[in-house]
């Protein structure tokens, strides 16, 4: 038995720089900063989880929301809050119909032959063995590293082969929370009040539809050998923070060793994962309150994915106020989080929203990124706010077109010769150039783009601002340019390496002239 609501089992750093463990209905404790698990991709699964966890079993009326951002609830009424749900949220024991057990398939049993792998099988970045990854590998897990992991696999799910399913919002998926003071105000300012509006999220169900239609480890699969698709009117709302795309069950044993993740003893220890695939098959109509999608008129939503950390200000936009259709795509645009939507609770929020997710690869987890992205006061003026986001976009677009010349005029200095490929290169070269460039523009980007929201749109100043961002990208490609082509060069490639430059140069000029980001030339006088 090991109860996820009663259990002391969730990381958590204090005032005073310790981490102690904590029972969920112990969050409202103002001392807590935040969660602090041994894994970042664990810190970012268990806020999902405390936030759909109070969405759950504490979701305010309207009115109420503020007062209890203020004034948390006090342990003894979320003890209670969680009473019906706590029959829900046991990870080991007997499998039982209307209860389940954690995340894990109800009905799996030896006649459906299950595989069975490694406890390590939880852990998407196995299919990279340098991500995360501990000397000696993962053998033995403690029940809360378990817990933690078993959530972060169905909730960022990748795809997994054949028949094993992705999560419900598609593989490798962002997730975006506002971020508060301390652990209780992050998880409160991204739980939405209850009702039927858009920013809202329905009330949860009575006891007898909890299970099935918000947890689905307390009903039968439903299975998806054909294909069959799960879609959002075959559900509760609630179910989108319960997603369970994977069947599975975990295997225990008595522990013979610390947990290979946190160091802790238990005297549990997971060991073994059993498997079968045709778990649920989430149709892609499922909107997850916590991660921003992209939006194509006559297509269904795309969930925005993580990416390198390197390229992250070019979905600032998007994640923070959204592409509106005037920026120029008009049948493509980013819609934010549910979560970050509302005023009130984008007002009370420390300034900041933390993305965070897998930058996969099909099945292969290529890094874990996150990303603290500002939250800017910008005026309610609808006019200006279109200007704002058509300047930004602007802005962004210019960057990613000098990156990709960038990278283009570096392989002709360093590569090609007579319009041939030289067999040998090392690519990292380039990639690690790309990251260089969005890494040393970003803080001149958020800077600037502060300068606006304070400047009469349209204006004179506004022009210098974009002049001031053409100026940033032209200066970020050459210092790299010379860091990368004229470091350790051979003499021979000299001629390759001035030309290049020179291209470099006048095509960043001649685009940004174009997107009336650098001063136009200047006329010369007749005598």
């Amino acid at each position: 038995m090991f109860n996820l609501l009663h259990e002391p089992w969730l990381p958590v750093r204090t005032e005073g720089g310790g981490v102690r463990r904590i029972a969920p209905y112990q969050i409202g404790n103002q001392a807590f900063l935040e969660l602090a698990p041994g894994r970042p991709d664990f810190k970012a699964a268990l806020m999902e989880f405390l936030i759909g966890l109070m969405q759950t079993t504490f979701a305010p009326r309207p009115r109420d929301w503020e007062k209890w951002l203020k004034h948390p609830p006090p342990e003894e009424e979320l003890r209670q809050a969680f009473c019906v749900h706590e029959s829900f949220f046991e990870l080991l024991g007997e499998r039982k119909a209307g209860k389940g057990l954690f995340m894990q398939d109800l009905t799996m049993c030896d006649a459906d032959k299950p595989a069975r792998s490694g406890v390590d099988s939880l852990l998407i970045e196995q299919a990279n063995a340098d991500l995360f990854v501990h000397p000696g590998g993962i053998q033995s897990l403690c029940p809360a590293c378990a817990a933690a992991a078993l959530y972060t696999l169905q909730a960022f799910a990748p795809s997994g082969g054949r028949g094993h399913r992705t999560s419900l919002r598609g593989g490798g998926p962002l997730s975006t929370l506002l971020k508060g003071q301390n652990l209780w105000e992050s998880v409160w300012l991204n739980v939405l009040p209850s009702g039927s509006r858009p920013d809202e999220m329905p009330s949860a169900p009575d006891t007898a539809q909890l299970a099935g239609q918000v947890y689905a480890w307390a009903a039968a699969t439903r299975t998806s050998e054909k294909g069959e698709e799960t879609h959002p009117e075959d559900m509760h709302p609630l179910h989108a923070y319960w997603g369970m795309p994977r069947r599975l069950l975990l295997e225990a044993a008595p522990a013979e060793k610390a947990c290979d993740i946190c160091g802790g003893q238990h005297e549990t220890a997971i060991t073994g994962v059993l498997a079968r695939p045709s778990g649920y098959n989430y149709s892609a109509y499922w909107q997850h309150p916590l991660t921003p999608y992209r939006l194509s008129e006559g297509s269904e939503p795309l969930s925005i994915k993580g990416q390198s950390n390197a390229a992250a200000y070019s979905n600032w936009l998007g994640v923070v106020y959204g592409e509106p259709r005037e920026t120029g795509r008009a049948a493509n645009f980013v819609e934010p989080a549910r979560c970050c939507r509302r005023r009130e609770a984008r007002n009370a929020a420390h300034k900041q929203i933390n993305a965070a997710g897998y930058n996969m690869s099909n099945m292969k987890a290529v890094s874990w990124c996150e990303h603290v992205f500002p939250i800017l006061d910008v005026p309610e003026d609808e006019a200006f706010r279109k200007l704002f986001a058509q300047t930004v976009d602007d802005m962004v677009q210019a960057a990613g077109k000098t990156q990709r010349t960038l990278a283009n005029c570096l392989k002709d200095a360093l590569v090609n010769r007579a319009g041939k490929k030289q067999a040998s290169i090392d690519k990292a070269i380039f990639a690690d150039a790309v990251d260089t460039f969005w890494n040393c523009t970003e803080a001149d980007f958020y800077r600037l783009i502060a300068r606006l929201t304070g400047l009469p749109p349209g204006g004179e100043a506004w022009q210098e601002a974009r002049y001031a961002w053409g100026k940033c990208l032209l200066t970020a490609v050459n210092r790299i340019y010379e860091t990368v082509a004229w470091v350790g060069f051979s003499p021979e490639r000299m001629e390759q390496r001035v030309t290049a430059q020179g291209l470099l140069n006048g095509a960043t000029i001649q685009d940004l002239r174009n997107r009336v980001m650098y001063p136009p030339k200047q006329k010369e006088k007749k005598s």
